[in-house]
């Protein structure tokens, strides 16, 4: 129910005009509700409503409300009202994490006769990199300009080869590079694991232009294990507004480098800073310590920390215990996830198996391996290999264990065939 002052005030009496600013207003400030219940109160009252106010109501209804949005596409149609090409860009902006959709509507405007640029560039925001390419190259409705290059690169799941390939467009064009173009190249590349053609990107924005904190995210993120080239990054964005994202990132290049300390003091800055922590924040904290074998600070935290409910969280905890020997404390966890409001997956049980494994509890290990049978979890050979590693000495179930990973129909790798010898050859040798 609308939470609105004026909704006491409606009145027969109300203009059409009236009505449309009220509805421009609520729909400016995403009040999707409020501009809903003003149409169905011109409906109500039999006020004429128009395209203008269907048309700011479903661009006030991006995001999770996409169905309200459509529903509105269709009402207009209901009303004989016209659409136009708002019309189109808005319910395709309003269904942007629902690409098919998107894609049936830009079809549609285009049938209309009713898309633009705009339009498309909304289109290119809405679908993967593949589709984003081909709405490039294939639709009529205008020459692309530098928003629909920066939209194609900035899609979901962008290859950083497709990126960088769209980057040289922009001179073939003859268009002009911007700070949206290079961040975007650069978090393709980032996502790529690509850091030094990152690095080199950073370097050739920063001739011209000045990178902002998205830039250097992303830089610092495709770091890997590289922690020393992170913490130089690091430093480099005194000037800027930093955010968790920095944070978590360069920590995280800590952690993978073996520099859980490191990692550690630069998380231990967050609360003066008053940078709130995230769910990655505490998987990050919780990895540091296991590398660091600080298993009691790693259940800590998962028991008190703000985000206990993480699987991320459970996962790494669990791992800590195992690289600590201390398998009690894995099963314990395991056992207890539903207390942290979390279903345990196949990476919280092959840790499991893996800390008895290490303590040599095998029982244990296969027990494990059966509940994850009886859960119907899509085992893996992780938790194979874990479990033949603690059946040493053991070649019977060493050999059950390789009859069900190939009725799985799991590829075998060396660890596998490492850890049968060992239980075969241990048995021999008794």
């Amino acid at each position: 129910m609308p939470a609105l002052a004026v909704t006491e005030t409606i009145r027969r009496g109300w203009s059409q005009s009236a009505y449309r600013s009220a509805i421009s207003t609520f729909a400016k400030t995403s009040d999707w509700q409020n501009a809903v219940y003003l149409l169905q109160q011109m409906h109500r009252y039999e006020v004429q409503s128009d395209v203008v106010m269907y048309n700011a109501t479903i661009n006030a209804c991006k995001g999770e409300r996409w169905q309200i949005a459509l529903s509105l596409l269709f009402e207009l149609e209901r009303e004989a009202l016209e659409k136009d090409d708002i019309s189109f860009n808005s319910s395709i902006g309003a269904t942007k994490h629902h690409w098919p959709l998107a894609m049936l509507l830009f079809v549609e405007a285009q049938d209309h006769r009713q898309a633009d640029l705009i339009t498309r560039n909304t289109a290119i925001s809405a679908t993967p990199w593949q589709l984003a390419t081909q709405l490039l190259e294939a639709d009529p409705s205008g020459v692309p300009d530098a928003i629909s290059f920066n939209t194609a690169i900035s899609s979901e799941k962008c290859q950083w080869q497709h990126a960088m390939a769209l980057l040289q467009e922009f001179e073939v064009k003859a268009l002009q590079l911007d700070v949206i173009s290079f961040s975007a190249a650069i978090s393709a590349c980032g996502g790529g694991q690509q850091w030094e053609l990152t690095i080199q990107l950073l370097h050739e924005l920063q001739k011209g232009m000045k990178a902002t904190i998205v830039c250097y995210n992303a830089v610092i993120g495709a770091c890997g294990s590289a922690w020393q080239k992170a913490l130089v990054l690091f430093d480099q964005t005194k000037g800027l507004q930093r955010s968790i994202i920095t944070y978590n990132s360069t920590a995280s290049a800590c952690v993978k480098g073996e520099q859980w300390q490191t990692a550690l003091s630069l998380l231990h800055e967050l609360p003066k800073l008053k940078i709130q922590p995230n769910v990655v924040t505490l998987g990050i904290r919780i990895g540091a310590f296991e590398k660091g074998r600080r298993w009691h600070h790693a259940l800590w935290i998962l028991f008190h920390g703000p985000h206990k409910n993480s699987l991320i969280a459970l996962n790494s905890a669990i791992t800590a215990c195992e690289k600590c020997e201390k398998w009690q404390h894995a099963l314990m966890l395991l056992n207890e996830c539903w207390h942290f409001g979390v279903q345990a997956d196949v990476v919280s049980f092959s840790a499991a198996i893996s800390a008895c494994s290490r303590c040599e509890q095998w029982e244990k290990s296969l027990d494990l391996l059966h509940d994850m049978m009886e859960k119907n979890m899509q085992l893996n050979v992780i938790a194979y290999n874990a479990a033949l590693d603690a059946c040493a000495g053991r070649w019977l179930e060493a050999m059950d264990l390789l009859r069900d990973l190939r009725q799985q129909g799991l590829e075998q790798n060396v660890i596998t065939w490492g850890s049968s010898i060992t239980a075969v050859g241990q048995q021999l040798s008794r």
